[in-house]
């Protein structure tokens, strides 16, 4: 019997575990993560704006515990891959695999004046102080998007930017809103086709996109870019994100503090080590990088977790990732709008941004709620 270690209890090491219990029932799974509930990361929107509580949307970890995983509310303390082990609330704790699925942490310090002058639409720490802020907001100019890379789903910016424009008109407020990024294009994975539907989408709501702005610092009363000072009576946005301490302080990463990991396998350099989700750095294209989103992060676990079995049932693993996934964009008015295709096409990622439905809409929020229900149960 061999011992297969988890970090990380997101969409790819959540998936990664119920896999490894289904395909290895004779194995143990341990996952272990510091937080104690689950929960899609676009629910912290609805949230935000009032249109459904977070509650409705956590499920408790230990509920995981029933499907045959050893779940610890821990904390990660240190990851030595050479040794295919961790440290774990201070002890030492071997493992025939070890899967890393810590994720980020965002870094508004890389943002001058951002803690202080602008609103973290992404954080839930920031949530009430966020709510409190749009609550009050009498009207003018807001400035939100990008305000600095890497960052988490990239077309979320924009769904906030749309909603949040919605939420003003509910209310009667009148609002000035520019949405910027330090990308070109609003979605550059998906090309320009895909990214002058969304601005068009954007356009109909009275929103301005403003691309290849790369946010200096954020004062009071104004956001500075490369471009020149963009004045606002509101700042909010995505600030940068890195990958949480503990993994940026182990040998699994590369100069730039992400994990490298095989496009196809998910494997680190050290073997029966490998990496899933936000920490990692995965090439795709001439020169992109595979976005981080939780359907990807899912896909990416279960590819771990059957190349894992394989091994563990002496077999040569097999398994590769499949780079078909999409996420799901609320674009107003009751409707949604789906980007995705093929991100590990070749030479060049096939992604397009659908046009916009009610039905996208319903596949959202069935989205999550197919999640929850297929590893945390009724």
């Amino acid at each position: 019997m061999s011992t297969v270690l988890v970090l990380g209890a997101g969409f790819g090491g959540i998936s990664a575990a119920l896999t490894l219990r289904a395909l290895t029932p004779e194995h143990d799974v341990i996952l272990v993560d510091r937080k104690t509930h689950f929960m899609v990361g676009f629910r912290k929107t609805w949230a935000m704006l009032d249109l459904s509580p977070l509650d409705d949307g956590r499920r408790p970890l230990s509920t995981l515990s029933r499907r045959g995983i050893t779940v610890r509310h821990a904390s990660v303390d240190a990851i030595e891959p050479e040794t295919c082990s961790a440290v774990i609330d201070g002890a030492r704790v071997q493992a025939g695999a070890l899967v890393v699925g810590l994720g980020v942490r965002h870094a508004p310090e890389k943002i001058p004046g951002f803690a202080e002058h602008a609103l973290n639409a992404y954080a839930l720490q920031d949530l009430d102080r966020v709510k409190a802020a749009l609550r009050d907001f009498r009207g003018g100019r807001i400035v939100t998007g990008v305000f600095g890379e890497p960052y988490q789903c990239p077309p979320a910016p924009y769904e906030i930017a749309i909603m949040t424009k919605e939420y003003f008109e509910a209310r009667g407020i009148d609002t000035d809103m520019t949405v910027i990024s330090p990308k070109p294009l609003s979605l550059w994975a998906a090309g320009e086709e895909s990214s002058r539907r969304m601005d068009a989408r954007m356009a109909e709501f009275g929103i301005a996109f403003r691309g290849s702005h790369k946010v200096l610092s954020v004062e009071p009363g104004a956001v500075v870019t490369d471009r020149g000072r963009l004045a606002c009576e509101l700042a909010f946005g995505v600030p940068p994100c890195v990958a949480v301490d503990v993994v940026r302080g182990s040998s699994l990463v590369g100069p730039d503090g992400w994990i490298p990991v095989d496009t196809w396998t998910l494997e680190t350099r050290f073997p029966d080590v490998y990496a899933v989700g936000d920490c990692t750095k995965v090439a795709i294209g001439s020169a992109g990088q595979m976005p981080k989103a939780g359907l990807i992060a899912e896909k990416q676990g279960a590819t771990v977790a059957h190349r894992i079995a394989e091994r563990l049932s002496g077999q040569t693993p097999s398994t590769v990732m499949d780079g078909r996934a999409v996420c799901y964009v609320e674009t107003g008015r009751g409707e949604g709008a789906v980007i995705g295709g093929d991100f590990l096409a070749e030479p060049e990622p096939d992604i397009r941004l659908s046009e916009n439905s009610r039905e996208h809409y319903t596949a959202k929020h069935t989205f999550e709620a197919e999640r929850l229900a297929a590893w945390f149960g009724g």
